[in-house]
């Protein structure tokens, strides 16, 4: 299940604490959600996995994030995602990712991307915000 909602730079620390983890593998830190949000607007989408596998998700999540407008025409984007213990990605798993950000976001864009580990019992979790500058 997918959930997006506009956020603004009002929203920084609110969205630095969502976005956040202290058990990252590739880390995402609070400069790194600044430089994609600071003075910018834009959209947070965030995909929780249900009772589908992690590969189909993953597979799922980065083809709905794909068809959203607001992912092809952001100049600033982050990627963060929460890997499930019990169902850790694996190299294919890493080469979607890849595609994805090759693919659909702009060549333009700033892109930071970071992957962590969930707590145990927890599935994976994926956050995506793709802004622009304030107009």
């Amino acid at each position: 299940m997918m959930k997006q909602q506009v956020i603004t730079e009002s929203q920084l620390n609110e969205v630095i604490e969502l976005v956040v983890s202290h058990t990252g593998h590739i880390n995402i830190d609070g400069d790194d959600v600044r430089s994609v949000l600071s003075g910018k607007v834009g959209i947070l989408f965030t995909a929780t996995q249900s009772s589908e596998n992690c590969q189909e998700f993953l597979q799922r999540s980065l083809r709905e994030f794909a068809e959203q407008p607001a992912v092809r025409s952001c100049k600033y984007a982050l990627l963060n995602i929460g890997m499930s213990p019990e169902d850790p990605l694996t190299m294919e798993d890493m080469d979607l990712i890849k595609e994805f950000l090759e693919t659909y976001v702009d060549d333009e864009a700033e892109l930071k991307w970071g992957l962590y580990q969930q707590p145990e019992g927890q599935k994976m979790t994926i956050h995506f915000i793709c802004t622009n500058y304030l107009q």
